[in-house]
């Protein structure tokens, strides 16, 4: 039987200025792709860290979890808000759902802790400042904490962190699972026992005239 002989066909591209260019497109689509790539793990991170340093702010502050660990909606005895949380002073709220009052947690790094300055605002007046948005069907309003002017500064915190780094919605799972087992005195550690009233008074008096809140000095 006779056995038909194949042969490989091969494409050589004999013009180097021609394969220069393959190589140079090639080299410019991985960078692309690593980009994307990198964007979408500082995105994820971003994220995540919102939600970590939300739940947190939660348990350190006593409040309760309306929708679960990976949403900020809390309650304080009944009592709806949501944790905002940014690393500057630019945020945004969706006046629909936020409630009538919120905690906003601005934070910056200090070594292997996190300092966060906790404020108390309303979405009333967060609406005489901001500006609307619209994303899809939904509108937001955005705003910086500078043009709030009855913000009331209700303390500080300072977390490890290490609860909020993670780079895998895994890891922010495994995160919050750590979070939820932190002690009451752990907790406390993170956040004084000032600072944790004075957000429990701004929400129990959203309803009735604010009282300003106790004097809270950084050490």
């Amino acid at each position: 039987m006779q056995q038909d002989n194949v042969q490989e066909q091969v494409t050589v591209v004999e013009d180097q200025d021609q394969l220069l260019e393959i190589v140079e497109v090639e080299d410019e689509f991985d960078k692309a792709m690593s980009k994307a790539a990198q964007h979408s793990t500082d995105g994820l991170r971003a994220n995540s860290r919102g939600k970590l340093l939300g739940l947190l702010l939660k348990r350190a502050s006593g409040a309760t979890s309306v929708k679960g660990s990976g949403d900020n909606m809390s309650a304080i005895e009944g009592i709806a808000f949501r944790f905002h949380t940014t690393d500057g002073k630019h945020f945004s709220i969706n006046p629909e759902t936020d409630g009538e009052v919120l905690i906003f947690g601005t934070y910056e790094r200090t070594g292997d802790s996190m300092l966060v300055r906790v404020y108390g605002l309303t979405v009333a007046s967060c609406r005489k400042v901001g500006r609307v948005v619209k994303y899809k069907t939904t509108e937001r309003i955005s705003l910086s904490l500078v043009r709030v002017h009855d913000k009331l500064h209700l303390g500080y915190a300072t977390f490890p962190w290490r609860f909020v780094d993670a780079a895998s919605v895994e890891e922010r799972t495994e995160l919050e699972g750590q979070i939820n087992s932190l002690t009451e005195k752990e907790l406390a550690e993170m956040m004084s026992a000032r600072t944790k009233q004075n957000i429990r008074a701004f929400v129990l008096n959203s309803k009735r005239k604010t009282v300003a809140p106790k004097k809270e000095v950084h050490p």
